[in-house]
């Protein structure tokens, strides 16, 4: 009888056990199986934490080190652009709850770290080679909302150029009369006018704009359709200018539950809504102190090295 599963096994299902009476193991096969597979997860489990509390150690040891030849370098940690003051995470290049945090940028755009630079700062030790490395990257110290209006390396002197353009000189839309609709007005199978709301708006759109191209780059845009949201690069970004806009919050949802009639147009018209494509709007950015961040953006990427 296996002392295990307290069955009646045959011989042939014990393994053999010299220094054991019968010459038989008490346990089955399968018992002894189940026994050795739970003490490997166990060990596996209590190796597994022991190797991450070393590797959290770790990182913030080096991490902390890094912290300290940053001071020397930058002299202190602050957006190079909105000047706020930042934060130098341990915990990575995410947002910490506290402040904005440090985020380098590849002004250059050939540079040896090639990748996020806080993942490399964990993977190479504080060494003078390794220093020399870094301080030839000559990297951007900004915060995240600056990081993102700068985009890429690629003609950003050009596309910030644009940008600012757009802010200095805005255009005002054509102001016009409720149009007559032909098509009745319907319900989707959810029961409201989405759909429809928006399929009349776009008519209005197209009457006070005259175009949907992005008022930065040109490029041509959709406008937005209920589920495309903003997270398709073709698709209309309503730009808040002011941030005083009769509009508040997302453009899209206030069409889709806004019906057509003079009131509402009149609302639109004087929101003077800008038409951007989703990298311009990230550029631009909030409208609050707007043209002076793009003007400290544009001498940030034509400035020097550090």
């Amino acid at each position: 009888m296996c002392c295990g599963c307290k069955k009646l096994q045959p011989i042939s299902e014990f393994y053999k056990d010299k220094r054991a009476t019968d010459g038989l193991e008490s346990s089955c096969m399968e018992c002894n199986k189940k026994r050795r597979n739970a003490r490997r997860a166990k060990w596996s489990s209590w190796k597994t934490a022991k190797h991450n509390m070393a590797r959290k150690k770790y990182r913030k040891q080096t991490l902390s080190k890094w912290r300290d030849v940053f001071l020397g370098i930058y002299g202190d940690f602050k957006c190079e652009i909105c000047h706020k003051k930042l934060i130098f995470s341990l915990g990575g290049n995410g947002h910490s709850g506290i402040g904005d945090v440090v985020h380098f940028d590849h002004r250059l755009g050939g540079e040896f770290i090639n990748i996020n630079p806080n993942s490399w700062l964990v993977d190479n030790k504080v060494c003078d080679v390794n220093i020399n490395i870094f301080k030839e990257c000559e990297f951007g110290m900004l915060c995240r909302s600056c990081n993102n209006s700068v985009g890429n390396v690629v003609n950003r002197i050009e596309n910030m150029t644009i940008a600012l353009s757009y802010v200095l000189n805005y255009r005002q839309v054509n102001k016009i009369s409720t149009p007559v609709f032909e098509n009745p007005i319907y319900r989707n199978k959810y029961g409201n006018y989405t759909n429809c709301y928006l399929e009349r708006w776009h008519t209005v759109a197209a009457l006070m704009y005259e175009d949907f191209n992005c008022e930065c780059c040109g490029n041509e845009l959709e406008f937005p359709s209920h589920g495309n949201g903003v997270r398709h690069g073709s698709v209309i970004c309503f730009d808040h200018k002011t941030g005083h806009e009769p509009i508040k919050g997302s453009p899209r949802q206030w069409m889709e539950v806004h019906a057509v009639n003079d009131k509402n147009i009149n609302i639109f018209y004087l929101s003077n809504l800008g038409v951007l494509c989703t990298y311009c709007n990230l550029m631009v950015g909030s409208p609050i102190n707007r043209e002076e961040r793009l003007e400290n953006a544009l001498k940030y990427s034509r400035r020097g090295p550090i």
